[in-house]
């Protein structure tokens, strides 16, 4: 099933559809209904169908964008399905096109493909045009041609192989030039999609089969399962290799081939049987192979996370893989352990001969700078070991590794050492570990240190000023080339996250960020801002400061220059200028400064009984209104103002003027609209004769019509001020980093303040701990850092947490 037009089926949101107008010659036009083209289309369309269909997803039908496949078993259920979708499609309101529907067929086109009872396979019409591809002349043709043929890569063995000479074509730098190969590979590619097999559904009650080959410049696969005493393909899997893949032996480039298939298939393979058929013979050898290490490792960890059976099979039985390379020895290089195991007997031997001078190849005796007495306190602090004693006795008794089942009682510590017994020494009463130098492929020996001794070593490697308390990767790298114990990755990553001296100097690994808090008014001078803006050059009059007050629901905007910032000063002004021509506002919000925090300003606040608050010290984004005007003025002040720059405060009303008769983003509407409910007049309407505003005839009739234009200005800009806020909270929010600290939790506290006689560059940021001693909200908290000392209010993104 189609939908009719689907996109013309969501209608716009009316503050969008500006968004899509076009011009025409018989005027300005936009959309009423969701149009093609928009870049979140085709997201909204798919979040109404996967609204309209959820739970039925996958179980009852398949959704792609407006294409709906209803499928079913039998012809009953398929009634039952397709009447639950329809209804589902008719009670959203949405339309089907009766054109694009085919109901109750066994084999349909889907997506450029055709499903079946059988299985999947290509729709002949998509490639006959690939048949008929007329000759490939340049770059373009080529990148052009291997994408259609792409769409249909999973139904072609070894893909990657036969198109790798086109391939080529496409690389940077590369001359176009057609060669046989090229022609071989455009030719087989429209030859094999003319014969692509049916790939049958898996069945996940039977168990897959992992078809496996690799050459000199590809890997393939083939995952199939058997019908009837008949293999037949679920799925191909191939892709190019890199340029140092390439230089893999092919022991190794086999294993890749498996490996790569495993983890493409991991949706069929995870949780279930199957069976990995390769023409390397090496590869039967994969899991008794002992102490792998490096990539190799990694490898065969991979592939022990699944439930699989190896099983090798000649090159000429493996052709539905592809198979080119046919050597069946191991690699000298892969699986070299019983090599390597004599080659480490016979270097640790001529190690112990000579002590004095280490081997090249072999870093044997990190003793040899011990004192007698240092090798007697180790001795003893291994012996002392709970674990490391176990372990000892061991190895004097009886050099064969113990019993798992005499290793099931005691703890981790012990049952990892067990794990490396091969790897263990006992010389002359220290225990050591060897280990293979990857970088070097040499063998080292680490002294296995006691757990008494780990602190000391740990801080010997971190904090001491050789160390230079560097991150958890690099001093993880400096313990490991020089000591062991078991646990050594988990202690170093929680001694560098608790070492005091990084807490107090390191960023956190993302910021620390709590979601946007806004206060919503609704009328004017219900909550006004202030803040001061200087110092500036002293003006002609004496003035130095801008006291700035901000209305947040009108956004009007009044700036007195005055000449200092005393208590005294703001009161006056604030009285004598503000409220005798405005109103008392119902509350202030400020900042943390000296002349808003004064007894005085407290008093004159509680007497025209204003509510009084405050930001968060150090946190400007708490007052971001204000905040934002300040630097508007700054820059409107810096474009007017002499070269002296002594008459800002002569320009300043004009500024004012300008700001004011100026449209605001999140109103719509001019600061004047909004507060007198009538645009101001400006000098240029007074050159331009424009007609005045419309004078009613009585006083009652303008009373009338200026309440009716307020309520209905302010009306529209609580709106647009709703719709600001929630946009501006929705890009603030994206990224969130909250912790929730409980009352007498530890923190750290962000202080860029600078220390007098101190390099900021070297000061570290952080200090603390400090003690959470009430939560106000979610976005501020009140701190202390003794008893004693006096609490301060701190906004959430200025803390993180203090490990200890």
């Amino acid at each position: 099933m189609d939908l009719s037009s689907g996109y013309y089926q969501v209608e716009m949101d009316p503050n969008d559809k500006e968004k899509t107008a076009f011009t025409s010659h018989e005027g300005l036009y936009q959309f009423k209904v969701m149009s093609f083209g928009l870049c979140n289309a085709v997201a909204t369309f798919e979040r109404l169908m996967e609204t309209v269909l959820r739970g039925l997803h996958w179980k009852t039908c398949i959704l792609y964008i407006d294409d709906i496949i209803v499928f079913a078993k039998d012809f009953d259920s398929h009634i039952q399905r397709l009447d639950t979708v329809l209804e589902r499609i008719s009670n959203a309101g949405l339309k089907i096109s009766p054109k694009r529907c085919n109901l109750f067929q066994k084999r349909v086109k889907f997506l450029g493909h055709i499903v079946s009872e059988e299985g999947v396979s290509t729709d002949p019409r998509k490639i006959e045009c690939v048949k008929n591809w007329p000759p490939l002349k340049n770059v373009h043709d080529v990148r052009s041609f291997l994408g259609t043929c792409s769409y249909y890569r999973r139904f072609i063995p070894s893909f990657s192989d036969i198109a790798r000479p086109l391939n080529k074509l496409t690389e940077k730098n590369t001359k176009f030039v057609w060669t046989e190969d090229c022609e071989t590979s455009f030719q087989t590619l429209k030859e094999k999609l003319t014969q692509t097999p049916i790939l049958v559904y898996p069945c996940m009650d039977k168990p897959f089969i992992l078809d496996t080959d690799a050459s000199g410049y590809g890997i393939g696969a083939v995952l199939s399962q058997v019908y009837d005493g008949i293999e037949k393909p679920v799925a191909y899997y191939s892709r190019s290799l890199n340029r140092p893949e390439r230089n893999y032996c092919v022991t190794r480039r086999e294993l890749l081939a498996v490996v790569e298939s495993v983890k493409h298939f991991h949706h069929y393979l995870y949780g279930t049987y199957f069976k990995v058929r390769t023409d390397h013979g090496a590869l039967n050898w994969l899991r008794k192979f002992k102490n792998p290490e490096g990539q190799m490792a990694r490898w065969i960890e991979v592939l022990e996370t699944y439930n699989y059976k190896i099983e090798h099979r000649p090159g000429k039985q493996h052709g539905n893989a592809d198979g080119l390379s046919r050597q069946c020895f191991p690699c000298n290089h892969c699986f070299r352990q019983e090599t390597k195991e004599n080659e480490y007997q016979e270097q640790y031997i001529r190690a112990i001969k000579s002590d004095e001078v280490p081997s090249t190849s072999f870093q044997e005796p990190v003793d040899y700078w011990l004192s007698p007495d240092l090798k007697k306190e180790i001795r003893e602090a291994q012996l002392t070991d709970k674990d490391l004693n176990i372990i000892i006795k061991w190895l004097e008794t009886d050099s064969a590794q113990p019993k798992w089942s005499e290793v099931l009682v005691h703890n981790t510590s012990v049952k990892t050492l067990r794990a490396k017994w091969k790897q263990l020494i006992l010389h002359k009463g220290i225990l050591y570990i060897n280990q293979v130098d990857e970088d070097s492929n040499t063998i080292l020996k680490r002294l296995i240190i006691p757990k008494i001794w780990r602190d000391e070593v740990l801080r010997m490697l971190h904090n001491d000023p050789g160390s230079g308390h560097l991150g958890v990767a690099r001093t993880l790298a400096r313990t490991k080339s020089r000591v062991y114990w078991p646990d050594i990755t988990r202690d170093v990553n929680l001694w560098c996250k608790m070492c005091l001296v990084c807490q107090s100097r390191k960023r956190p690994a993302r910021k620390a960020r709590v979601g946007l808090g806004q206060y919503a008014v609704g009328a004017p001078m219900e909550r006004i801002g202030m803040d001061l803006l200087g110092p500036l050059p002293q003006s002609r009059q004496g003035n130095k400061y801008i006291l700035i007050v901000s209305d947040y629901f009108t956004r009007w905007i009044e700036a007195y220059p005055i000449p200092d910032i005393h208590a005294h000063t703001i009161c006056r002004v604030f009285i004598a200028e503000f409220i005798s021509r405005y109103e008392i506002p119902r509350q202030i919000h400020t900042d943390r400064g000296t002349q808003f925090t004064s007894q005085l300003f407290k008093e004159i606040c509680d007497t025209f009984r204003i509510d009084k608050t405050f930001t968060t010290s150090l946190h400007p984004q708490s007052d971001g209104l204000v905040e934002r005007f300040n630097r508007t003025v700054e820059d409107m002040l810096s474009k007017v103002v002499s070269r002296d720059q002594k008459n800002w405060d002569e320009v300043l009303p004009m500024v004012m003027l300008a700001y004011r008769t100026s449209e605001h983003d999140s109103t719509g509407q001019t600061p004047s609209m909004m507060m007198f409910g009538r645009e101001a007049e400006l000098p240029i309407d007074l050159v331009l004769g424009l007609p005045p505003n419309v004078i009613p005839s009585t006083h009652s009739d303008y009373v009338s019509n200026l309440v009716n234009r307020l309520d209905r200005i302010h009306t529209v800009a609580s709106k647009q001020m709703e719709s600001a806020r929630d946009r501006q909270k929705r890009n603030y929010d994206i990224k969130i980093n909250k912790t929730q600290y409980p009352v007498g939790a530890l923190v750290w506290l962000h202080d860029t303040t600078r220390k007098k006689g101190l390099c900021p560059k070297l000061q570290n940021p952080w200090v603390g701990p400090y003690q959470i001693v009430e939560i106000i909200s979610d976005l501020v908290y009140v701190i202390k850092l003794s008893q004693s000392s006096k609490p301060k209010v701190i906004h959430h993104d200025r803390l993180k947490p203090y490990n200890c």
